[in-house]
């Protein structure tokens, strides 16, 4: 006698890439849609840079090589600041800054390689935040 459903289990490995998978949309959306943020900008900068360092450190990006972790979208399509890490040996966190595209010209929100904040600088205080 045969039974006309399937049944179909997934893996261990493939129920964790799915949770992955969904744990990651989620913390997109929340930082697409601004969630639970600040109103004030640059307050609102640094959470999304602290946002981005624990995703980057979540997916495995080796820091080292790729410190210039996040440039938000605005409607204009325009970058006004950007978010980094800098390591020992960078020098300070302006010299770290200017490895990155846009160094010269953008603000820049500097973290150390746990996460922390050491440094915002030029971050608009017109910047509404929004991402798209």
């Amino acid at each position: 006698m045969t039974d006309d459903r399937e049944i179909r289990y997934l893996s261990s490995n493939a129920r964790q890439t799915a949770l992955e998978l969904v744990s990651s949309a989620l913390v997109a959306l929340c930082l697409l849609t601004a969630c639970g943020g600040s109103d004030d900008p640059v307050e609102r900068a640094k959470e999304l840079s602290t946002d981005a360092f624990d995703t980057a450190r979540r997916q495995g990006v080796d820091l080292m090589r790729a410190p210039c972790i996040y440039y938000p979208n605005t409607p204009s399509g325009k970058n006004s600041w950007f978010a980094f890490v800098v390591f020992p040996g960078d020098g300070s966190p302006r010299e770290a800054a200017l490895k990155c595209p846009g160094g010269k010209t953008l603000g820049y929100v500097a973290l150390d390689q746990s996460g922390e904040i050491i440094e915002v600088e030029g971050v608009p205080l017109d910047w509404q935040g929004i991402e798209r």
